[in-house]
């Protein structure tokens, strides 16, 4: 099964992030051995690319990665323990916020897709007193 994610990882990486992500490392680490290192800690802890950069894996021995709660077994974690109906409501905030909203602290959602919008947040972070603007 490892083996099978390891190759969903490879085909669904953003590789424009994953090798700007090394160049800003490249004067401390070999771009070459890091992006090999890369792709091993996919095959061998389950990492994405993007975990290996997030969590500084290039920074880190054997015993500290191991600590880590890669992708793969977090995807493992949610599948075993999730209801498989409520997987889809889950995963989207909205639907989450249409049928969980009971259990979750209040918050909102906003598209922003105008400089309208842009004030309609600053609007109702001023009004929720989250910061003093």
């Amino acid at each position: 099964m490892r083996l099978v994610y390891f190759f969903y990882f490879l085909l669904n990486a953003d590789y424009k992030k994953v090798w700007q992500s090394i160049k800003c490392q490249k004067k401390n680490h070999n771009s070459f051995f890091m992006f090999a290192d890369a792709i091993w800690c996919a095959l061998y802890y389950g990492t994405s690319l993007n975990d290996y950069f997030n969590f500084r894996f290039f920074e880190k021995k054997h015993n500290e990665r191991n600590q880590f709660a890669s992708t793969l077994f977090m995807y493992k974690f949610h599948k075993a323990l999730n209801n498989k109906r409520y997987i889809a409501k889950i995963d989207n905030k909205a639907e989450f916020r249409k049928y969980f909203n009971h259990l979750a602290n209040d918050s909102e959602i906003f598209d922003i897709s105008s400089p309208a919008d842009v004030e309609k947040i600053l609007q109702w972070i001023k009004n929720n007193n989250y910061f003093d603007l």
